[in-house]
Protein backbone atom coordinates (compact mmCIF):
# COMPACT_ATOMS: atom_id res chain seq x y z
CA UNK A 1 0.00 0.00 0.00
CA UNK A 2 1.56 3.74 -0.98
CA UNK A 3 1.82 6.41 1.88
CA UNK A 4 0.84 9.82 1.29
CA UNK A 5 2.27 11.39 -1.54
CA UNK A 6 5.29 13.48 -1.01
CA UNK A 7 6.62 15.36 -3.50
CA UNK A 8 5.54 17.43 -7.04
CA UNK A 9 7.97 18.65 -8.92
CA UNK A 10 7.07 21.05 -11.35
CA UNK A 11 10.24 22.93 -13.21
CA UNK A 12 8.74 21.56 -16.99
CA UNK A 13 7.01 24.22 -18.79
CA UNK A 14 5.22 21.71 -20.84
CA UNK A 15 4.27 18.08 -20.24
CA UNK A 16 5.99 15.72 -18.63
CA UNK A 17 6.54 12.00 -20.45
CA UNK A 18 8.71 9.95 -19.04
CA UNK A 19 10.81 9.67 -15.48
CA UNK A 20 13.25 7.38 -14.44
CA UNK A 21 14.89 6.46 -11.24
CA UNK A 22 18.70 5.67 -10.86
CA UNK A 23 19.31 2.28 -10.07
CA UNK A 24 20.21 3.43 -6.23
CA UNK A 25 16.90 5.60 -6.05
CA UNK A 26 19.26 8.48 -5.62
CA UNK A 27 18.80 10.26 -8.82
CA UNK A 28 15.48 10.40 -10.72
CA UNK A 29 15.29 11.71 -14.53
CA UNK A 30 12.36 13.85 -15.89
CA UNK A 31 11.66 14.44 -19.69
CA UNK A 32 9.50 16.35 -21.27
CA UNK A 33 7.95 17.75 -24.11
CA UNK A 34 9.95 21.40 -23.66
CA UNK A 35 13.08 19.49 -25.19
CA UNK A 36 14.62 18.83 -21.33
CA UNK A 37 16.08 16.00 -19.53
CA UNK A 38 15.94 17.40 -15.99
CA UNK A 39 17.91 15.59 -12.93
CA UNK A 40 16.70 15.54 -9.29
CA UNK A 41 19.18 14.31 -6.83
CA UNK A 42 17.34 12.75 -3.56
CA UNK A 43 19.41 13.76 -0.30
CA UNK A 44 18.21 12.28 2.81
CA UNK A 45 14.49 13.01 3.02
CA UNK A 46 14.86 16.86 2.29
CA UNK A 47 12.72 17.63 -1.04
CA UNK A 48 14.65 16.32 -3.94
CA UNK A 49 16.73 19.22 -5.84
CA UNK A 50 17.09 19.94 -9.56
CA UNK A 51 20.85 19.34 -10.06
CA UNK A 52 20.88 19.57 -13.70
CA UNK A 53 19.34 20.04 -17.18
CA UNK A 54 20.04 17.96 -19.97
CA UNK A 55 19.16 20.33 -23.23
CA UNK A 56 20.07 19.19 -26.94
CA UNK A 57 16.67 17.17 -28.20
CA UNK A 58 14.94 19.16 -30.81
CA UNK A 59 11.73 17.68 -29.50
CA UNK A 60 10.39 16.40 -27.20
CA UNK A 61 11.91 13.88 -24.73
CA UNK A 62 9.90 10.77 -24.83
CA UNK A 63 12.06 7.62 -22.95
CA UNK A 64 14.46 7.75 -20.10
CA UNK A 65 15.98 4.41 -19.10
CA UNK A 66 19.16 4.14 -16.47
CA UNK A 67 21.59 1.26 -17.84
CA UNK A 68 21.46 -1.52 -14.89
CA UNK A 69 25.42 -0.31 -13.60
CA UNK A 70 24.18 3.33 -13.21
CA UNK A 71 26.50 4.13 -16.10
CA UNK A 72 24.61 5.39 -18.95
CA UNK A 73 21.72 7.50 -19.07
CA UNK A 74 19.58 6.91 -22.33
CA UNK A 75 16.80 9.47 -24.05
CA UNK A 76 14.56 8.79 -26.62
CA UNK A 77 13.08 11.88 -28.07
CA UNK A 78 10.65 12.68 -31.08
CA UNK A 79 13.37 13.97 -33.25
CA UNK A 80 14.36 10.12 -33.44
CA UNK A 81 17.43 10.18 -32.00
CA UNK A 82 18.49 8.73 -28.77
CA UNK A 83 21.22 10.00 -26.53
CA UNK A 84 23.28 8.56 -24.13
CA UNK A 85 24.48 10.19 -20.69
CA UNK A 86 27.96 9.06 -19.35
CA UNK A 87 27.17 9.19 -15.90
CA UNK A 88 30.06 9.90 -12.93
CA UNK A 89 28.11 11.28 -9.98
CA UNK A 90 26.15 13.08 -12.18
CA UNK A 91 25.51 13.75 -16.29
CA UNK A 92 28.71 14.83 -18.11
CA UNK A 93 28.49 17.43 -21.05
CA UNK A 94 29.31 14.77 -23.54
CA UNK A 95 27.17 12.03 -25.39
CA UNK A 96 26.86 10.12 -28.45
CA UNK A 97 23.55 9.92 -29.90
CA UNK A 98 22.18 7.14 -32.46
CA UNK A 99 19.40 7.75 -34.87
CA UNK A 100 16.33 5.82 -34.83
CA UNK A 101 14.79 4.09 -37.44
CA UNK A 102 13.00 5.80 -40.15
Amino acid sequence: MFSSFKYALDDATNGVNSVAFHPDSSILAAGSLDKKVRVYAFEGWAAPSLKYTIAGATNGMSSLAFSADSKFLACGSEDKKVRVYIFGDFPTVSYTHLRAHE
